[in-house]
């Protein structure tokens, strides 16, 4: 089994892949595929806000994310 956790747009999303190996070619095959996701209206302004320190953005952009993620209550 492997979990895969991405983020898409403002959705989280969380994948499940149940594999198993097949003897005959030697590889690990995908039996089944699940996925949930969910839609977080906040979820771009957090990571605007985490990619701060490590982009060189200009103030502005910056005053900006922080104002956005002051108002979500995330700062």
């Amino acid at each position: 089994m492997s979990l895969s956790m991405y983020v898409s747009g403002r959705r989280l999303v969380l994948a499940v892949y149940f594999l198993h190996y097949n003897t005959r070619t030697k590889s690990y095959d995908i039996s089944g595929r699940y996925h949930g996701q969910a839609v977080v209206p906040w979820l771009n302004d957090l990571m605007l806000h985490l990619r701060q320190g490590h982009a060189d953005r200009g103030s502005a952009d910056r005053e900006a994310a922080t104002a956005a993620a002051q108002r979500r209550g995330l700062v």
